[in-house]
C-alpha cells in the first residue's frame, strides 16, 4: 500500500505468492513476541502461550481476524 506500486501489475506467476506474505509478517511478530520473555518471566511467558492457543483456537473455528484479536487482548487482559 505504501510502496508506491499501486498502479503497476507484477508478473502474474508472482501475484498467487504474494498472498501469503501477511501471514507470513504477521505469524513472525507473533512468533518473536511470544519468544521474547521466555526466560526472563516465566509468568509472562505462559500467559502469553495460553492466550496465544486460544487465539489460534478461536481463529481456526471462526476464521475471523477481528474476532480473534479481540478474544486474545480480552483474554489477556482479563488473566494479566
Amino acid at each position: 500500500m505504501f510502496s508506491g506500486f499501486r498502479g503497476t501489475r507484477l508478473l502474474a506467476a508472482i501475484e498467487p505468492y504474494l498472498a501469503y506474505v501477511p501471514t507470513a509478517v504477521m505469524s513472525a511478530i507473533i512468533a518473536a513476541s511470544l519468544l521474547e520473555d521466555w526466560h526472563q518471566d516465566s509468568h509472562l511467558a505462559g500467559l502469553k502461550l495460553v492466550v496465544s492457543v486460544l487465539a489460534a483456537m478461536v481463529a481456526l473455528l471462526t476464521r475471523s481476524v477481528l474476532l480473534t484479536l479481540v478474544t486474545g487482548l480480552a483474554v489477556f487482559q482479563l488473566l494479566g
